[in-house]
């Protein structure tokens, strides 16, 4: 089913991969370009070194990406966010229809020729980066080639409007290993809609990039002018003069407060007050407890884009505190419709001293003297570390803290206890079948990988859950 404008909220940004934001994948100028752009610059490194980074976009079957693909590739990212976020497979599977829908182009035999060219076209280009791309894992910035995505469509094709094909896009590895280190930024997607020349596109995610959390970016005009990237100007007051109608409208949406102009051909961009306040109540960490609180309202059956709405706007723990007050509410004939009121209306509930958050409860550590149980519990229901199986465990942990960002990993790993290592295998048993299913989902392959890289190929990790037996 597609999303039109009314049905999305109008309060979400769109994550957005942040690479992408700063590098000029794609071109404005009105003349399609062929072959390869090159965009170069050095930066700062670490220790205060000098770093050059090169980024290079070239085709050899169609134009260089434009204006319109640039507006392509929002749609897909505005179309994965209402999904929920990045699958696990990393496979988007689409209509055209959704994604004109969200793009605002009127449905028909042409458009859908033109979007899937566009989405080819965004396919078989190859970007090449030198030092420019950075990976948030690895903490470093890395030289590789790379393509966005493949597009697959289907044989299959619908006389109402396509709107129920199903194709599919495969994101490139480096892509979603952007979105699982959540290298990303919140782009307001609604914002960018509004806006009508696509410099003015270009440059609101550009400055809204750069800016982050502050309110001012400072940028030398001719570095600004390859950046967007603009024709080849030789002098300043050309690039003042195409840049102009873009700060105006931009000023005029309530994004900009301002564009000053220093000596040295220097400028600075500053963003309204207002912008700034509401782009921070908006933007979404993806911590821990947020990704759980949106599977939790998910599994309720709010759908992916609600879910991280609501998560963004009033928090894991007010959302996760309704999911679990929904299963004591009695005569309750729409649930999720329910559970969405209740966090947006803050209901007021009952005490419950039994109640424990799903957050808690997913992670939760078994408490001194839980191994008591109550009369009629095995005392091994509840499990017991080894101290073989640990320090695999410990060893395993210091290296998925160098791919992961790890301030999280306490919350991710609480409650995981390493109960053996025996034939190679390291069995982890985990507090219930939520923990396991997100630890299993989110993490299995790469604990394997690193498992077996330290261990031998043949190692293998198993993931169990604990739960006190009621009988």
């Amino acid at each position: 089913m597609a999303h039109s404008k009314e049905e999305q909220s109008s309060s979400s940004l769109t994550k957005v991969e942040s690479n992408l934001e700063e590098f000029p994948l794609f071109q404005l100028g009105r003349k399609r370009q062929k072959g390869t752009a090159t965009y170069e610059r050095t930066i700062k490194g670490k220790n205060g070194s000098l770093l050059r980074q090169r980024f290079e976009v070239s085709s050899s079957k169609y134009s260089l990406p434009g204006p319109m693909d640039m507006d392509v590739y929002l749609a897909v990212l505005e179309l994965l966010e209402i999904r929920g976020g990045m699958p696990e497979s990393g496979k988007l599977y689409f209509s055209l229809y959704e994604v004109i829908n969200i793009l605002g182009w009127q449905p028909g035999g042409r458009t859908y020729a033109k979007l899937k060219e566009s989405l080819r076209r965004i396919a078989l280009t190859g970007i090449e980066s030198e030092n420019a791309f950075y990976s948030k894992g690895g903490d470093r910035h890395i030289s590789d080639t790379f393509r966005l995505w493949s597009v697959h469509f289907s044989e299959k094709n619908s006389q109402k409007g396509d709107s129920s094909s199903r194709h599919h896009i495969r994101f490139d590895e480096w892509f979603i290993r952007s979105f699982q280190d959540y290298y990303l930024k919140g782009l307001d997607t609604n914002f960018y809609w509004e806006l009508s020349s696509p410099l003015s596109r270009r440059l609101y995610r550009l400055v809204d990039h750069k800016i982050g959390d502050g309110t001012r970016w400072e940028v030398d005009l001719f570095d600004l002018r390859y950046q967007i990237p603009l024709a080849e100007y030789r002098y300043a007051s050309k690039i003042k003069s195409v840049l102009k109608p873009a700060h105006e409208e931009l000023t005029k949406k309530g994004f900009l407060a301002g564009v000053e102009y220093l000596e040295g051909n220097r400028m600075v961009f500053r963003i309204s007050q207002g912008f700034a306040k509401r782009k921070r109540a908006l933007e979404f960490r993806g911590t821990p407890e947020d990704l759980i609180a949106i599977q939790t309202l998910r599994d309720e059956g709010i759908s992916g884009d609600v879910a991280r709405d609501l998560v963004a706007s009033y928090g894991p723990r007010h959302c996760l505190k309704y999911a679990d007050a929904l299963p004591h509410q009695k005569n309750v004939r729409s649930p999720a419709g329910w559970l969405r009121r209740a966090i947006e209306e803050g209901y007021e509930l009952p005490p419950s001293p039994t109640a424990e958050s799903h957050t808690s409860a997913a992670f939760r550590k078994p408490l001194a003297g839980d191994e008591q149980g109550s009369e009629g519990e095995s005392r091994q229901s509840f499990p017991i570390s080894d101290p073989h199986a640990e320090k695999v465990w410990k060893s395993l942990l210091e290296e998925l803290s160098q791919e992961i960002d790890s301030p999280s990993l306490h919350v991710w790993f609480e409650g995981t206890v390493p109960t053996s290592f025996e034939d190679s295998t390291l069995t982890l048993q985990v507090p219930n079948d939520f923990a396991l299913k997100y630890i299993e989902e989110r993490f299995g392959e790469m604990m394997r990988r690193v498992v077996r890289e330290r261990v031998g190929t043949d190692a293998e990790v198993e993931i169990k859950c604990w739960q006190p037996s009621s009988e």
